[in-house]
């Protein structure tokens, strides 16, 4: 189970730092030019890997197996990254990046829809912990309002009012 964490925590700082190259990248490319290279390199390097260390895996998979695998990298690498790095490229990593964390939400919904898994409480415990991540982000003020700073947390939700008068002590 503690390898497991530890390889949660390596790639969230793989995807992290990812976003970070990605948005330097994308200052001299369009996100589409920047998905295609990273989409060649991204197969180049797993594709020597894989072949490397599991040729036996790879020659034992079924057909359908290998069906399942294109349409996940259909989806995943060239559209999803594509999205991804237009967001990184319009709104840059650190204000685009916490709205991944409502991956798990949809990844659980589409698990028990297509596969029938039911989670238990520790991966609904686990959702809400990375989805809460993206939830300030939604009530950003425009520019318009702050202009010193491009985006501030505005004060209308109520995590930011101050506490009630009946509430307070005196």
């Amino acid at each position: 189970m503690a390898l497991a964490i530890l390889f949660g925590f390596l790639a969230a700082l793989g995807f992290g730092s990812g976003a970070i190259f990605a948005r330097l990248g994308l200052q001299r490319l369009s996100p589409k030019v920047g998905v295609f290279v990273s989409v060649c390199t991204s197969f180049l390097f797993t594709s020597v890997l894989v072949l490397l260390f599991h040729t036996a895996d790879v020659l034992s998979l079924t057909p359908i197996a290998f069906l399942w695998f294109f349409f996940f990298a259909l989806i995943t690498f060239p559209l999803a990254r594509l999205f991804n790095y237009s967001a990184i490229n319009l709104a840059g990593a650190s204000r685009s990046t916490p709205m991944l964390a409502v991956s798990p939400v949809f990844a659980t919904v589409i698990a028990m829809i297509t596969l029938g898994e039911r989670p238990n409480l520790l991966i609904g415990l686990g959702i809400l912990v990375t989805a809460w991540r993206s939830w300030p982000r939604r009530y950003m003020a425009p520019a318009a309002l702050s202009p010193k700073r491009p985006w501030r947390i505005t004060t209308s939700h109520p995590w930011f009012l101050p506490p009630s008068p009946c509430c307070s002590v005196p």
